[in-house]
């Protein structure tokens, strides 16, 4: 938990738990219930970019910074107060 929002770190198992996620989800009414917000770490060429878009998570600004292999990562952020 990184300031009061659950972080996953494990993109692959975040690929494949989020592929079709709604706010009906069990997931996110697990998670709702204990977090104000969801967020997660990602490269920029990610192809999962746009499927987390349609989940609800945005960038968050100024969180761009070079990985640790040179390509660009961020962060984004599902705020589940919202759903």
């Amino acid at each position: 938990m990184l300031g009061g929002t659950a972080s996953f770190v494990n993109q692959a198992d975040m690929n494949h738990r989020f592929r079709a996620l709604t706010a009906d989800d069990e997931i996110i009414e697990h998670t709702q219930a204990i977090y104000p917000a969801l967020s997660l770490n990602m490269r920029a060429d990610n192809p999962a970019v746009r499927l987390y878009e349609q989940a609800g998570f945005v960038k968050m600004a100024g969180s761009e910074k070079i990985n640790r292999v040179g390509d660009v990562s961020f962060n984004r952020i599902r705020n589940l107060q919202d759903h």
